[in-house]
């Protein structure tokens, strides 16, 4: 079980500590697990694009344990900060994985710049993708699936762009 916050934690603390929104955790641990992090939650379509359960347990049951907090912050709208505690951090020394690349801290540092709805874009492209979507048939796929949130071509594009220069695309048949 601990080993398991530990990954999570360790995405927390590449991300500089802190992540503002569970939509934007949930999409970041996800992507992560795609490059091939050892993370094990299972994740399902759902409303935002990619969503496991049992990483939102996971969540709560680190909060009761003292792991991380979670608290609004100025500047976030409604999005609940997940942050770090010094509990976290000692539970990372105790789980070392020495095995995660710099590539990771990487693409962690670059995920966390971005904001939850990018993410959203980007999960959900690259889940489509994996479906076996043509990009041809993305705009249409995400306009069909998330009407409300008025994606445009031009970030789908730049979407399959950043999957495709981190590597997500490699082994899939993109066309």
């Amino acid at each position: 079980m601990f080993e398991n916050y530990a990954e999570v934690l360790r995405l927390i603390d590449f991300a500089g500590g802190s992540i503002a929104g569970r939509k934007k955790l949930q999409k970041m641990v996800f992507l992560a697990q795609q490059r091939g992090w050892p993370f094990t939650e299972v994740f399902r379509y759902h409303l935002y694009g990619p969503f496991s359960e049992q990483l939102a347990i996971e969540i709560e049951e680190m909060k009761a344990f003292g792991f991380v907090t979670e608290e609004k912050q100025a500047g976030q709208g409604s999005a609940l900060c997940c942050s770090l505690t010094q509990q976290g951090r000692s539970l990372l020394e105790k789980y070392a994985n020495p095995a995660l690349s710099p590539m990771f801290k990487h693409l962690i540092a670059e995920m966390s710049q971005l904001d939850s709805r990018t993410l959203e874009l980007l999960a959900t492209v690259f889940f489509l993708l994996k479906c076996h979507v043509s990009t041809d048939e993305m705009l249409d796929s995400i306009k069909s699936l998330k009407p409300d949130r008025d994606y445009t071509e031009a970030e789908v594009d730049k979407a399959i762009s950043f999957l495709r220069e981190e590597g997500f695309l490699e082994g899939l048949p993109v066309s």
